[in-house]
């Protein structure tokens, strides 16, 4: 992240010159639209506030939690990212085009859901600016989600196919395909509907973890984003890859990494 990203003014503690999040109350519904619900008002007013950092290792967000140079870190790691829209400010008596977007970490996100259901309360979310067009916004954007951001408008972005084509013990697969960029097919692995969330939450995290980890490997299928879907029913996370027909088996025998019966034989 460089120098024309920084935290919404309302984050700066006039008393300590530090970064504090905002709260925002919770009553229930998705994270997403509880943001969006409470942030509007905040495209008004994006003047330049304390300028925020990745890490080196591109992991955490760096902000301010003093005066005197010291920083803190949020974990980008499903920390839930929800855009809140575009506008315009003066900076120095020029108009500058901008982005904003709301970080839900997902220290408040496990706070705010119990075993059985979303509590309500207040949840802390942070509101990044950054300044330029599309091209400057989706590049942190991919950045965040190279890092295992969720996201939370999958079904804004991508037509699923309803009858799935694979499944197992903890998910099913699904074709997709995205509604304005003729990019190909993807595959989407979602995770079941539950109301005890804790237990698949923690599943997806270190299944996204693992891939973040491994990032660009010829032996795995490229891995694009996580996405986050809330419901009566409680969440579920859906992962996003490119769509590889055919099966492992498959794939190996002609590169000899596999040896033995047919798959006719299993």
């Amino acid at each position: 992240m460089n120098s024309t990203c920084w935290l919404h003014p309302t984050h700066t503690d006039s008393s300590t010159g530090a970064g504090k999040p905002y709260e925002i109350p919770y009553g229930g519904a998705s994270f997403a639209a509880e943001v969006l619900q409470h942030s509007k008002l905040f495209m008004q007013t994006c003047m330049r506030g304390l300028h925020c950092h990745l890490s080196r290792c591109a992991e955490h967000l760096e902000i301010p939690s003093d005066g005197c140079g010291s920083m803190s870190e949020i974990q980008l790691l499903f920390a839930e990212v929800v855009y809140v829209g575009c506008g315009t400010c003066e900076i120095q008596g020029i108009a500058e085009q901008h982005s904003l977007i709301a970080i839900i970490p997902h220290t408040t996100r496990n706070q705010m859901c119990s075993s059985t259901k979303p509590s309500s309360g207040c949840m802390e979310v942070w509101f990044v600016c950054i300044s330029g067009g599309v091209c400057e916004f989706r590049c942190l954007l991919d950045t965040f989600v190279s890092a295992g951001a969720l996201l939370a408008d999958l079904h804004q972005k991508y037509d699923i196919a309803h009858q799935a084509f694979a499944s197992g013990s903890t998910a099913t697969v699904h074709l997709a395909s995205h509604r304005t960029v003729q990019d190909g097919m993807f595959a989407c692995s979602s995770s079941a509907l539950v109301a005890k969330t804790t237990k698949s939450e923690f599943c997806a995290k270190r299944e996204v973890a693992a891939l973040v980890a491994i990032g660009s490997h010829p032996n795995v299928i490229p891995f694009h984003a996580v996405f986050a879907t809330t419901s009566a029913l409680g969440r579920s996370w859906t992962l996003l890859f490119d769509y590889e027909p055919g099966n492992l088996l498959q794939m190996l025998r002609p590169q000899r990494l596999l040896t033995g019966p047919t798959s006719s034989e299993f």
